[in-house]
């Protein structure tokens, strides 16, 4: 019922009770927790070149990727068509995100991807993801607010070059300066 059947990996309805719980207990402790957004570079481009059985495979592969990269008590969960979400459960602290966020997204890219197109050839491809990070309660106060601050990270992580993590900045409520005119871009809808 919480199984994604296609990855193994959880599903919205077990992450999104998962969030609500973790940010519970992180609240008794004082505690931090961090949401990342992964989202598969270039994912259509799998389905269009070799059929939806191989973007299949890619799905299968990151997710087999992301979870082993975590520890035991985080959450990997398949978010819907090519994006997986990661919590990362208290205790945690920026620098750890940043080192584990890191560490999922160099799995994904180290690993080569054995696919199987729909003439029966077999192709070996890299896969690359963007992710976009943002923790509780530095950043966000609720659920919704923290994937929304996640899925803003998310959007600046996969600009080109793609292939990177972004992290949500608190301090003006927008994303890593390092972002640019998409930040600015971001600020001036939101104050409209």
């Amino acid at each position: 019922m919480f199984i994604d059947p296609l990855t193994s990996a959880y599903n919205r309805s077990y992450f999104d009770l998962q969030v609500r719980n973790e940010m519970a207990r992180a609240q008794r402790r004082s505690a931090s927790i961090a949401m990342c957004i992964v989202d598969i570079d270039d994912f259509k481009s799998f389905n269009t070149m070799f059929g939806y059985e191989a973007g299949n495979q890619v799905l299968v592969q990151v997710a087999q990727a992301l979870r082993s990269e975590v520890r035991p008590f985080d959450t990997v969960a398949r978010w819907g068509g090519e994006e997986f979400a990661v919590l990362l459960t208290a205790p945690v602290i920026e620098q750890d995100v940043r080192t584990i966020s890191e560490r999922l997204r160099n799995a994904v890219e180290r690993q080569v991807v054995r696919i199987d197109a729909l003439d029966g050839t077999t192709h070996r491809v890299v896969v690359t993801v963007s992710i976009g990070v943002a923790m509780y309660p530095e950043h966000q106060a609720t659920a919704a607010d923290l994937w929304r601050a996640a899925n803003q990270a998310l959007l600046i992580a996969k600009r080109p070059p793609k292939n990177q993590v972004v992290f949500y900045s608190e301090g003006e409520r927008r994303v890593d300066a390092r972002a640019g005119p998409v930040a600015a871009a971001i600020r001036g809808r939101r104050g409209r």
